[in-house]
């Protein structure tokens, strides 16, 4: 009883052995084409699907204190309107929860998490 605890019950790998052998740089890896194949059909699929109504209507985000940033519907991100505030912002934190009404009115809510924060 607690073997398993202080001792391993598998087998071994040999001292300095990695896991699905040594890595190597490779120039141009296979694995890199077929990740972007994979990429190239996800942006193909997306560009396909139809555009919500009100998408690039001109919106207005208001802030947790009320202020208020111009910015368009469906292409303006959190990150873009914490950017606009302080760039030190953007990269400290940036929460928000987008809540779309019927197009094109848009309602969004921004809020500032820092690592500091007890919440």
């Amino acid at each position: 009883s607690g073997a398993r605890l202080t001792a391993g019950s598998g087998p071994k790998m040999a001292s300095g052995a990695k896991i699905g052998g040594a890595f190597v740089v490779e120039k141009d890896a296979a694995f890199l084409k077929r990740r972007e194949d994979v990429w190239a059909r996800a942006v193909e699929a997306r560009a396909a699907e139809p555009k919500p109504d009100g998408c690039g209507a001109p919106m207005t985000v208001t802030l947790p204190d009320g202020s208020e940033k111009a910015g368009v519907a469906y292409e303006t991100t959190p990150l873009d309107i914490a950017k606009s505030i302080s760039k030190k912002l953007a990269n400290a934190a940036c929460v928000a929860r987008v809540t779309y009404a019927k197009a094109p009115t848009v309602t969004t809510e921004l809020a500032v998490v820092d690592d500091d924060d007890d919440d």
